[in-house]
């Protein structure tokens, strides 16, 4: 079994996700995890 996980700055995982289930349909080992502005570590 393999699992992808697609991340990306703001909509880019979630588009290149459609892409991937336009192209060989929906697949439960494939996860996107978007990341938006404001999110992540804090800055020192």
């Amino acid at each position: 079994m393999v699992s992808i996980i697609v991340s990306g700055h703001g909509q880019f995982s979630l588009g290149l996700l459609d892409a991937f289930e336009i192209i060989f349909g929906k697949d439960a080992d494939v996860r996107a995890i978007p990341f938006f502005k404001g999110e992540g570590l804090p800055q020192m």
